[in-house]
């Protein structure tokens, strides 16, 4: 298991309340959460031993971790820049880091920076710099660093865009942290890109701006520039293509040019490959996926390429027929960024997810080529973010697109606080990308453990539902029977009123086609008889997507058993109950599946341990076990810091994960991409930890 690590710099939440919330710099009741309510805490009696019958074999254990922080977040999130490696440091320089096409010298960057590939405490080291310049191109020669071409903005923020190419080429000497101007080019050229071969430099399309996008000239020609020959000029050659926002790579002897966006305004998939031995071009196959902003490095005979789609592709050259071949995933998806190579791996850097400025990536992912990242092997990137806020368990979650919002909660580390006061209203959203929190509308009510979904609406916009959960009203601490719908587009919460038959919380919600479903659950009312307070749920609710506010019906399905504080997802046609708690705080040992299809109940096998308010995430047609507590050796409950997996195909359990790099109590998780995200606010400090999990192959 490959571990990448990102801790930063702890800060106040108090300090960060700002209209955007940055990183910090770099550097009786359970699991309502309740165990018991009422007259005292109680624990869970252990649970007996599930029969052979139910329970899978115990799992083999997985790879174990190798921590790798092989480059610190980017100092600055930016897209459109130039990068390279040389003498085993990872050189940054220049990009745009304001509103996307909206481009102004403000939001320009003339920043180089550099850190150490592969030492994990390395820090970004600011290197003399240049004037501010995006669209530029790098690459890495035994002399040095020589950038290429670039384009400035001569307006400020809210001016009509004035847009100039440069023609500039100059050599940054790492040895004395100096630069030195070389032979410009024949004419100025952005948007392009650049490779060496040897100890020449090859540059292709591009355009040259002198205003703006209607007066541009697209390039017809490439241009060479030899480094080892003194007096060289540039020396153009003919292209069969007009194209920008490409990738350009050096492999097998040939350079190699993959995209774009042509004249027309069309993005090309079209691939070129330019021999300079003989002066001529070929194609190759087709790009397989949307190749505008893509990025490409090339490693030996074979080119490696990702572009916003977020798979790595591999295309072998020398090979006779060879088509493009998928060799990885990103967590982040991104375009306008760039891949360097190690020795051992390729590293994305930069770039953005969507067209908001907040969407830029941080982030600078390790891609293995050989060896520990072999797809057998999961690999977790982790990060230590200042919290937003004060709560610190139990809040509601979002993830919609590239965006982790939170609401509610409960500000206390301990498992009974259910003072008025420890319930919470703040609501924040995390943008995965840049790592960077922003306020969003209030939780309309203090409420903790409700249960969430999200609608895409289709032209209404995207919302998400709120049901549920557990508060006090003034008077005493329950559950509640309302629901919330929020606005993504317009921050805007709106109350549904009660559409629950009875108050419910630690219940598991699905969405299927139309409808949303309730599985389980309990209703906690102080008020009630002391054998009568904690009522488990067995009937399964449905409401319309369409129409919440009509309210939740009986569907005529009954749980198979009580259980609350459960796993539960639904794959395909089926929804898994995994674990969970049923009458007098007893663990539910069996493990049941309901096939919507066929409206039967069985079960399958249970994981190694049995847990509550554990995480059940679909991703790629398996069931990840996630978080939650079990009991540990000594039979005491804890903090489960294992992921296990579940396989439809096989019916077997399997051991992802035997230990995270951070367990806590109240992780939670969502399916994100390839991945999986899990988020936990649960710390004595004043943070955050994320990690994302690419669980491999099994």
């Amino acid at each position: 298991m490959l571990i990448m690590d990102h801790s930063l710099h702890r800060t106040s939440w108090k300090a960060l309340l700002a209209p955007a919330l940055p990183i910090a710099a770099l550097t009786g009741l359970s699991a309502l959460g309740l165990h018991a309510c009422g007259g005292g805490v109680q624990t869970p009696p252990s649970a007996p031993a599930a029969s052979a019958e139910a329970t899978a074999p115990t799992p083999a254990a997985p790879p174990a971790p190798v921590l790798d922080a092989s480059v610190p977040l980017l100092p600055q999130p930016v897209t459109s820049f130039g990068a390279a490696v040389y003498g085993g440091d990872l050189y940054v320089l220049g990009g745009y880091h304001g509103k996307p096409h909206g481009y102004s010298r403000e939001g320009q960057s003339g920043d180089l920076y550099r850190a150490r590939v592969g030492d994990s405490s390395s820090t970004w080291e600011k290197l003399p710099g240049i004037e501010p310049m995006q669209s530029l191109s790098m690459v890495a020669h035994d002399s040095g660093l020589v950038r290429i071409g670039g384009m400035r903005a001569t307006n400020r923020s809210g001016e009509p865009s004035h847009l100039l190419s440069t023609a500039e080429v100059a050599l940054f000497s790492p040895a004395d942290a100096s630069w030195s101007e070389l032979p410009a080019l024949p004419a100025p050229r952005s948007s392009h890109d650049a490779a060496i071969l040897g100890d020449t430099v090859y540059v292709l399309g591009g355009w040259q701006l002198a205003g703006g996008a209607d007066s541009a000239t697209w390039h017809d020609t490439g241009a060479a520039l030899s480094l080892a020959e003194d007096g060289a000029t540039w020396k153009p050659f003919e292209v069969p293509f007009q194209r920008r926002a490409l990738g350009v790579a050096a492999a097998g002897g040939r350079i190699i040019a993959v995209g774009g966006m042509s004249a027309a305004g069309e993005v090309s998939r079209r691939v070129d490959l330019y021999d300079p031995a003989s002066g001529s071009w070929t194609r190759g196959p087709d790009y397989p996926a949307p190749a505008f902003g893509i990025a490409l490095a090339g490693v030996g005979d074979a080119v490696y390429a990702s572009g916003m789609d977020g798979t790595v592709y591999r295309l072998d050259i020398a090979r006779a027929g060879a088509d493009w071949e998928a060799a990885g995933t990103l967590a982040f998806p991104r375009f306008f960024h760039r891949i360097e190579a190690t020795d051992d791996a390729l590293l994305m850097l930069g770039g953005i997810l969507g067209m908001n400025s907040t969407a830029r990536v941080r982030a600078v992912e390790r891609v293995p080529l050989s060896g520990d990242g072999d797809d057998d092997s999961a690999r977790i990137t982790r990060f230590t973010l200042a919290a937003p806020g004060p709560a610190k368990n139990r809040m509601g979650l979002f993830l919609h697109r590239h965006t982790l919002y939170g609401f509610g909660g409960n500000r206390s580390l301990g498992q009974h606080d259910f003072e008025p006061d420890d319930f919470l209203d703040d609501a924040y959203a995390l943008n995965l990308g840049s790592l960077t929190w922003q306020s969003m509308a209030a939780f309309p009510t203090k409420r903790q453990t409700m249960q969430t979904a999200l609608n895409d609406g289709g032209k209404a916009g995207a919302t998400g539902f709120a049901i549920g959960g557990f508060g006090h009203d003034g008077e005493m601490a329950r559950t509640f029977a309302d629901a919330f719908v929020y606005d993504f587009e317009h921050d805007a919460w709106k109350s549904n009123g009660e559409v629950l038959p009875a108050p419910r919380s630690q219940f598991g919600l699905a969405r299927r086609d139309d409808a949303l479903w309730i599985f389980g659950g309990l209703d906690y009312d102080p008020t009630r008889g002391d054998d009568d307070q904690f009522r488990h749920l067995v009937d399964v609710l449905r409401a319309p997507v369409s129409d919440l506010s009509s309210g939740f019906q009986p569907s005529g399905v009954t749980l198979p058993q009580p259980r609350r504080a459960f796993g539960g997802a639904l794959l395909g046609e089926r929804y898994y109950l995994v674990g969970g708690m049923r009458e007098n705080f007893q663990f539910v040992e069996s493990c049941d599946v309901y096939d919507f299809e066929s409206e039967t109940w069985s079960q399958i096998p249970a994981p190694r341990s049995v847990r509550i308010s554990a995480q059940l995430i679909p991703l790629d047609g398996k069931l990840y076990l996630v978080g939650g507590s079990s009991r540990d050796a000594s039979g005491a409950l804890a903090p489960d810091p294992s992921i296990e997996m579940f396989d439809p195909d096989t019916g077997r359990w399997s051991l992802v994960i035997d230990e995270l790099p951070v367990v806590t109590k109240h992780m939670r998780a969502f399916a994100y991409g390839t991945r999986l995200l899990v988020y936990s606010a649960h710390s004595e400090r004043d943070e955050v930890h994320l990690m994302l999990v690419d669980p491999g192959s099994r």
